[in-house]
């Protein structure tokens, strides 16, 4: 006991030797730059004058998720996002972060004709924590609220991957404005994609997927927010070895939909909601589903717990298990005994491949003699 105690005081110490040490990371330049342990592309326009490391403004802005403004006439900068607001000129050591008065190692200025920062001393300047790692030459900076932002038809959105917030800027307004928070779990890490329904409406999407211990893990957070009002929010979780890009559509959705694994939510082109397809009830097959494929006609869902991929015609208000229809008689006993998350059955599963607007094309693997062979489907005359 008493040499796991020795043990662990002098990791501690190694790592505080690696990590921590700051006092000196202004005077060297970096392999690379990471923020919040994800690598970012800063290293490679990263410049080091007299040991100093410059970056350009507009890069870290961007990494940091704020929102840059230039004001010609005044040479002066601002930085937004939530709960920051940052003001500096071009040419000065001094800044205002949020009313308060810092100060950079050096000025502000224009290198290859872009305005470059020394990056330790803005990163300090923002709130955010530079850590060197001294073996690696590395730089990490630790950025606590942990943002991914993006602008659509001129409204800027953040999300906090600490919190959950969920914050929106209009180009009338003065700061962002909390509108919702989503139910993450802290240090989530995942990008956030903006799908424009209408002109004051957008559906908001932070969908963090990775693959881990032969697994998927694939969570999706959405709010449609539509002029100030948030009008529906929904989940999606799964894990499993169905890999999408692997095993799903190799066409994609036409229709703007939510999901939750057991409903599909439709949004009308106006931005209002659309018709919700409750799944289980709609296929006759248990949930959780993965939404293949989405249309205004057609609906194309796979049961997690069996081998169904169901076709569900919006047109007819009809569905159909295509893995009993399509699938030849004499190998449909394969299938109904067959785990639904076996990885060699879900590589030889039913898969679309095309949609001329009246007939679905699939393609599929027998499992016993490994024939492939491909169905159609006709939904519309």
């Amino acid at each position: 006991m008493k040499g796991f105690i020795r043990l662990t005081r002098s990791l501690v110490v190694m790592l505080a030797a690696v990590f921590l040490f700051v006092g000196t990371v202004e005077a060297a330049g970096h392999q690379t730059i990471w923020i919040n342990y994800l690598y970012t592309t800063m290293s490679n326009s990263a410049i080091v004058i007299n040991g100093t490391t410059w970056v350009p403004l507009k890069k870290l802005a961007s990494d940091m998720s704020f929102n840059l403004t230039f004001e010609a006439a005044t040479r002066s900068i601002t930085l937004i996002r939530p709960g920051q607001q940052a003001k500096f000129q071009m040419g000065s050591k001094s800044g205002v972060v949020n009313g308060k008065s810092v100060s950079l190692s050096n000025s502000i200025r224009i290198i290859k004709n872009t305005a470059h920062v020394p990056l330790v001393s803005m990163v300090r300047a923002l709130g955010a924590t530079p850590l060197f790692e001294k073996e690696s030459g590395n730089l990490q900076i630790v950025d606590k609220p942990r943002f991914v932002s993006l602008s659509k038809a001129g409204r800027t959105y953040w999300v906090s991957q600490e919190s959950g917030e969920l914050y929106r800027m209009l180009p009338t307004s003065a700061k962002p404005e909390m509108l919702s928070k989503f139910p993450i779990k802290p240090r989530t890490s995942g990008s956030l994609s903006i799908k424009q329904v209408s002109k004051d409406t957008d559906l908001v999407l932070l969908h963090s997927r990775y693959i881990s211990m032969f697994n998927e893990f694939d969570n999706s957070y959405q709010a449609l927010i539509s002029k100030d009002t948030v009008v529906k929010q929904m989940e999606y979780h799964y894990v499993g070895q169905y890999f999408k890009d692997q095993y799903g559509s190799k066409i994609s959705s036409t229709q703007i939909y939510m999901t939750d694994g057991l409903n599909v939510q439709y949004i009308n082109q106006d931005g209002t909601l659309g018709k919700l397809y409750e799944l289980e009830k709609s296929t006759e097959n248990k949930g959780p589903f993965l939404v293949e494929y989405a249309t205004p006609k057609i609906l194309l869902v796979r049961s997690t717990s069996t081998t169904a991929l169901v076709a569900m015609n919006l047109i007819k208000g009809t569905s159909e298990n295509l893995t009993q229809t399509l699938i030849p008689v004499e190998n449909r006993k394969e299938w109904d005994r067959a785990d639904p998350n076996d990885p060699y059955v879900l590589s030889r599963m039913l898969r679309l491949q095309a949609d001329d607007g009246k007939e679905l094309t699939f393609t599929f693997t027998t499992l016993i003699t490994d024939k492939a062979n491909k169905e159609r489907y006709k939904y519309a005359e």
